[in-house]
This record gives C-alpha cells, structure tokens and sequence, in this order.
C-alpha cells in the first residue's frame, strides 16, 4: 500500500486503506519486520481521517483500536500463547508503544490509557534507546512514578537527541515533570515544527498529532500549556470519558486468540469495522 503522503484526495486514501484492512493477513504483518507497526497505524489513520468530517467519536474509537491492538500483541508475546509468532525476542516493541501511546492519549478514555502503561511492563534497557527512554517516561509520568519517569526523561534530554525527529519530547516531558510550562511549549514547538517541515505534503498536515497529544499529556498534569496553534487539534484536547466501543472483541478475533489461523470470516468482520 503506498504511502499517505502520496494521495492528494482524502476520500481516496480512505478508500484505499479500507481496501487494504479488508484483505491484510494479520499474522503474516505482525510476523514482518514492522511487528504489527502498519497495523496499528492503519487503525490510528482510520481515526485521523475521521477528523476531516469532525466525527470525534469515530476517531476515538479508531485511536482506542490502535492502542487496544498493542496490548493485545504485547500479552500474546508475554504469555507464549503462540511462541511461532515472533521470530525472537528481541523485539522492536519501544517504537510501536511510544507510537500507540499517541493512540491511547488522543483517545480521552483514562480507564484505556490506565491499562495501556499498567500493560506494558519495562523490558529494561532495549534499542532503540530513544524510544525506550521517552515511551517509559511517558509510562511512568502517567502512573505516578515521577522519579521514574524523570530518569528516563533526562536519559533521552542528551545532545545526540537534539536534533529531529527526536527533538522536543524530553523538553515536553520534563517541563511537566517540573511544571515549568515554558519548557513544556518549547518541546511542543519542536514537535510542531518537525511536523510542518515532515508533513508538507501529507493530507494529514493541518494536525500534528504528537503535539497535540503532548499539550493534552500537558494539561492533564496541570500544566496550562500554549494550545493556540492551529495544528494543535482543540477537538481532542477536549475529549475525555470511556469510549462506547473500543472493539476490543473484534480485535482479539483479529489476533486469533479465540482461533489459531486467519479466515475468511475475520476479513468480513474487518470490512464491518470500516462501514
């Protein structure tokens, strides 16, 4: 499937993606080297599209799929239910966390987000080192663990990291930890920035969503963060309560744990999720 930033029309990338939900083989993507990455992002896609409409409750439901969709991966892994899965242990789970955590932030269901961190348990020190530290600063931030959650933070506030499209993360995080609201819009701005200069082309441009999801991180600590840029999506720094249809059981299917092979019957329910 090509790249969003290829399409100029948002219908027709849409249709596309559905296109391609309708048909992927889900095992042999969570097999691939992306670990189950492409299919977390066409859910959180799925959500952002939705936006163009503001249909807020669909992208929230979408968000919560995404995130769902890597609590899922990450409790099959832990619990050996299917040890052919993954081809070893040293998975790139860091990179699809931090990505699903944007998931679960945009979303505004805190009793989701509260099982997304409580579920992911720390593997220790892993590579990518920039993902590691920022997504269990993030973690930690959100269970109260402050110490925590500052030592992983500084670890990512290095030089080497200080240049896109790492930068602003650490700044964002830490300016929370310390309620230093100056620090938490700079590393915000950074974000907005690599978006502008990365996203110029995309039909997702007018939202930076990582921005986004660091003001509401922001706000949700008390710190009374900058919220006027446009790209900053004000409909979703609003958003909060349980979400009415996560689609957890729809997923769990999606990932076989009720049977250990695709079916035909798995991409019917695929093309309902999208209708």
């Amino acid at each position: 499937m090509s790249n969003y930033n290829y399409y100029q029309n948002k219908q027709e990338y849409l249709d596309d993606l559905k296109e391609h939900l309708k048909s992927v083989s889900f095992f042999k993507e969570i097999r691939s080297e992306t670990w189950g990455l492409s299919i977390r992002r066409n859910f959180s896609m799925i959500g952002s599209l939705s936006l163009f409409s503001g249909d807020v409750i669909t992208a929230r439901r979408y968000y919560s799929k995404a995130a769902r969709f890597t609590t899922e991966i990450f409790k099959i892994f832990e619990e050996n239910r299917y040890p052919n899965l993954f081809k070893s242990e040293k998975l790139p789970f860091t990179a699809l966390f931090r990505t699903s955590l944007i998931d679960a932030i945009l979303c505004g269901d805190k009793e989701l987000l509260k099982d997304f961190v409580d579920t992911i348990q720390d593997f220790g020190d892993v590579a990518p080192p920039f993902n590691y530290e920022i997504t269990y600063a993030i973690k930690y931030l959100l269970q109260g663990q402050l110490d925590k959650a500052k030592e992983h933070a500084a670890k990512a506030h290095q030089e080497k990291y200080f240049k896109l499209p790492y930068k602003g993360f650490s700044h964002a995080i830490l300016g929370i930890l310390a309620k230093d609201v100056e620090l938490t819009n700079e590393g915000i701005l950074y974000r907005l920035n690599y978006h502008m200069r990365e996203e110029k082309n995309s039909i997702f441009f007018n939202t930076s969503f990582e921005s986004t999801a660091l003001a509401k991180l922001a706000i949700m600590h008390g710190v009374n963060v900058d919220v006027s840029n446009s790209f900053i999506h004000k409909d979703l720094l609003l958003v909060d309560g349980k979400v009415s249809d996560s689609g957890i059981d729809e997923i769990l299917e999606a990932l076989a744990i009720a049977n250990k092979r695709n079916s035909g019957g798995l991409m019917n329910k695929i093309g309902r999720w999208l209708n």
